[in-house]
């Protein structure tokens, strides 16, 4: 994508969801879905009582509207303890393997791991699929050049990519939660780590998914991902045939517990599962240590340029965005801005249900996917 489209785009999205939509809603309420008055939740997503509450929100209400459970003592101790016992342990140059894409979690991330674990041989990897943000990419350039460590980037084949997100966003009927598109992104990242870790003989892969995220894509209640010698692969998480979509070059790019002994198959660690922090703290951090420019830090800027094809394919085939759920336990729980992401998903599904507002950036990510707007549901 070219980055001053991508950027113009993204600047336009964010001007008019912090100060124009206010202004426009009164004008397109009648293509707008009832929403939470607590979180961003709507309607289609959950029943919305007399009080316009969704049923998360009454619930959690009524509970004494707790933040998230506090992270079970000793669990963090218990991190620390299997970080450091890998120091040095690694049969090659490396103890740990750390995934960092550019975004403020991953640069927070991977600041603290060296900072608190000055002996791990830390190598840093950026997995592009081919849809990484402009913004991401120069932020991840900003905070490599203030990191001393090694890095490396790896590249999936195009024509894995193309066929996985093909086949996801055509088979959305195939979903029970979180979005199987997502989750896809999620495995060709996932796997890419174990297979490098394996055959460079790290240790430890190292994480930057949030505790919503963790919980939401893979059921996860503590800080580590099943290990993948006990299977965990994309097919538990999404229904695919891998044999049927790809052939046999390709299904190389995906884990395979049984091509490698047990001694070479890493750990996958999740630190933002026991580290209690929320969104502002960590804005605060990356801008204060100037590893990203606040301004280049929102999501939206940074996620890579499928996240809105897949909202719009989910609005268009269930009336709300999985990401949706995401963000507004974020809200619900006090650790993002409600007003912003109300107007964010409000525009998606005008979006999504008018066909206008719709950027280059979205018809050039569907181009190189081989679909079209109708492909996903948009038939305006």
């Amino acid at each position: 994508m070219k980055t001053s489209t991508f950027a113009f785009e993204t600047w336009l999205v964010e001007l008019t969801a912090n100060y124009l939509w206010s202004g426009l809603r009164p004008f397109i309420g009648r293509h707008l879905s009832r929403r939470c008055k607590n979180c961003v939740l709507s309607e289609a997503c959950s029943p919305i009582n007399a009080a316009g509450l969704c049923a998360e929100c009454e619930a959690y209400l009524a509970a004494g509207g707790d933040k998230f459970a506090a992270t079970e003592p000793g669990k963090e101790d218990e991190l620390d303890r299997i970080i450091r016992e890998a120091q040095h342990t690694g049969g090659g140059e490396y103890d740990a393997l750390v995934l960092f894409s550019g975004g403020k979690d991953s640069s927070y991330m991977v600041h603290r791991i060296l900072h608190d674990f000055p002996d791990l041989r830390v190598l840093t990897l950026m997995v592009d699929t081919g849809f990484m943000s402009p913004y991401a990419l120069e932020n991840a350039r900003r905070a490599l050049d203030r990191f001393d460590v090694a890095h490396m980037t790896y590249r999936v084949k195009t024509s894995v990519v193309r066929k996985a997100f093909h086949y996801t966003l055509t088979h959305l009927d195939t979903q029970t939660g979180y979005t199987i598109v997502d989750t896809m992104d999620a495995f060709l990242i996932f796997d890419s780590a174990s297979i490098l870790a394996a055959r460079m003989q790290i240790p430890l892969v190292i994480c930057g998914l949030s505790k919503v995220q963790s919980e939401n894509i893979f059921g996860l209640t503590g800080y580590e991902f099943p290990r993948r010698g006990q299977g965990s692969k994309v097919s538990d998480y999404v229904q695919i045939d891998l044999d049927t979509v790809f052939d046999a070059d390709e299904r190389a790019a995906f884990w395979d517990e049984a091509r490698w002994p047990q001694e070479r198959i890493a750990r996958f660690l999740f630190p933002y599962c026991v580290w209690e922090l929320d969104e502002e703290f960590i804005l605060r951090e990356v801008d204060r240590l100037k590893l990203i420019d606040r301004r280049r830090s929102r999501p939206l800027m940074t996620n890579n340029a499928l996240i809105p094809v897949i909202g719009m394919a989910e609005v268009a085939r269930f009336g709300y965005s999985s990401f949706e759920v995401e963000f507004a336990r974020m809200v619900r729980e006090g650790k993002s801005d409600r007003r912003y992401w109300l107007h964010i998903f409000e525009m998606l599904e005008y979006s999504t249900k008018t066909g206008r507002f719709i950027n280059k950036t979205v018809e050039e990510t569907l181009e190189k996917l081989g679909l079209t707007k109708r492909d996903i549901g948009i038939s305006h």
